[in-house]
């Protein structure tokens, strides 16, 4: 059981690559050399990367995470406690199970001087895209979780097309999924230290989902 249950987490974890479906082996090695020391010192790396018919670029950021890839994987995928630790989210909340590994998740996010933001994303294990939005019209992203010695190297990626633009939002967009990324690393190192109940429960539920 042990060894199908380490297969089918490789497999979902190369399947829900960062970037859409195609896998990146050891990612580690494909960043330069003062990237990985960066890495290493436990310092994000951000890369903006344009997208040929894309109005914004992809934003990625790569991060040493001190835990394991099987527990990083499973704070994720308890979508509902998100907006616990995530910086300016309201709620998110799962309405609708489509399967043991893809929910639809409803998110409220505060925008200042606007109304708030009311998303909806299809979240698969690890990677998700969007189903409806209120300035957004398109989101397609992932986290990809990979072994780093005895910790972790995380590769965290959204491509966002907005519905309606305004001054300076493209920067803030960019911002904001640096600061998921570092709010998500902060979480898992936080559940990784503090073992127990909560952690042990996210571990069974990622299990459960990939049998």
């Amino acid at each position: 059981m042990k060894s199908k249950f380490c297969l089918a987490l490789a497999l979902s974890l190369a399947l829900a690559s960062f970037n859409a479906g195609h896998a990146v082996a050891a990612t580690f090695d494909q960043l330069t050399p003062d990237q990985q020391k960066e890495i290493q010192a436990g310092r994000p790396v951000y890369v903006s990367e344009s997208v040929a018919g894309a109005p914004w670029p992809r934003a990625t950021v790569y991060q040493r995470i001190e835990a394991t890839p099987e527990e990083a994987a499973a704070v994720f995928f308890d979508y509902e406690l998100q907006s616990s630790y995530m910086g300016g989210m309201v709620s998110s909340r799962i309405t609708q199970r489509i399967d043991a590994r893809t929910a639809q998740v409803s998110y409220v996010i505060h925008v200042p001087v606007l109304k708030d933001e009311r998303n909806t994303l299809e979240d698969h294990l690890i990677s998700w895209k969007l189903v409806s939005g209120t300035y957004t019209r398109s989101v397609v992203g992932g986290v990809r979780f990979e072994a780093l010695g005895g910790a972790t190297i995380m590769t965290y990626s959204n491509l966002i097309a907005p519905a309606k633009s305004f001054p300076g939002m493209m920067n803030k967009a960019l911002a904001q999924v640096r600061a998921a990324a570092s709010a998500l690393t902060r979480q898992i190192e936080k559940e990784h230290q503090a073992g127990g109940e909560p952690l042990a429960k996210q571990l069974t539920d990622l299990r459960a989902a990939l049998l």
